[in-house]
């Protein structure tokens, strides 16, 4: 074991298996929202890693030993993923499906990366970049020409931007990660103080749009939702801790290979209410040979 984490790395190691538990719960979500709005299933989704959050920050202590830069940050990461990434990746999801949306809102690296040099002054190394092109380039494959854009009824009506959307919102925490833990390394506390505000995000939208925002939760869904959540948890202690020990050149895209585990999920499991083309296999093993060479280039 000690010789795969020097030839993988630690924080590398921790963002592949954030990567692989997310792939879990985005199929969960999945088979949750037959009987569930995409507003209630993340208001429990992130209701799950909250708590998660809170129960393991209070248990190592760190929780009411806070102060207030960090959770200044990881409120306003709670704003950006948990709130708005988590509303557009379902909405997404609920509108075009499991494997293309995910694999569209894993465009995400190429986002973090530009903004990790720019605001943490970060140097990837070239194979890290073309890892991340290579991410991106999985996403184009699946990017609808102009006629599938027609069928749709445009990028909004298909609901192509939402997971546009949600690659841009989910970018950005991983910067807002690091100036956090400059001050505090305290990564259950913000899991708890993210996800918690990512549900105010919800219920603000709620509050806003009381007509158009639906909160439901069927029974039958909860099962679903609630396991997703525990999953969702788990990888959010994978992630928050790969991004305390390595940088977000390499940890970002890693975590967001998560297309290639829902592609095997969605064959295996879900063949009934996912339907894979040649076309997803091909986006998504680009996705997973950039995933290789940012590991094999980490630097």
């Amino acid at each position: 074991m000690e010789a795969f984490l020097a030839l993988v790395g630690l924080a590398e190691f921790l963002a592949i298996l954030s990567s692989v538990s997310y792939g879990g719960t985005q199929a969960l979500v999945r088979l949750g929202m037959r009987n569930a709005t995409p507003f209630g299933a993340a208001l429990v989704i992130n209701g799950c890693t909250a708590t998660g959050g809170i129960i393991l920050s209070l248990w190592d202590g760190t929780l009411l030993a806070s102060t207030f830069w960090p959770l200044f940050w990881y409120a306003v990461i709670g704003v950006t993923g948990p709130g708005i990434g988590r509303l557009t990746s379902f909405i997404g999801i609920a509108r075009i499906g499991l494997s293309r949306s995910t694999t569209i809102s894993s465009s995400t690296p190429i986002w973090g990366i530009a903004f990790a040099v720019l605001i943490l002054h970060e140097s990837p190394s070239l194979g890290v970049v073309l890892g991340t092109l290579a991410v991106v380039a999985g996403v184009a494959i699946l990017t609808p020409s102009e006629g599938e854009r027609e069928r749709l009824g445009g990028w909004l009506q298909g609901a192509l931007i939402y997971p546009l959307l949600c690659s841009l919102a989910y970018a950005l925490p991983p910067v807002f990660n690091k100036l956090a833990y400059a001050h505090q390394e305290t990564p259950y506390v913000g899991m708890a103080v993210a996800f918690s505000t990512g549900n105010l995000v919800i219920l603000a939208f709620k509050g806003a749009m009381p007509g158009q925002v639906k909160l439901a939760v069927g029974r039958q869904a909860r099962p679903w939702l609630l396991a997703g959540g525990a999953l969702s948890c788990l990888s959010s202690i994978f992630l928050w801790n790969a991004l305390l020990l390595g940088s977000v050149s390499t940890t970002l895209p890693l975590s967001r290979m998560v297309p290639l585990w829902v592609l095997l999920i969605s064959y295996f499991f879900m063949g009934r209410i996912e339907r894979i083309t040649r076309r997803d296999v091909g986006a998504t093993l680009l996705v997973a040979a950039g995933g290789v060479l940012i590991t094999a280039f980490r630097g």
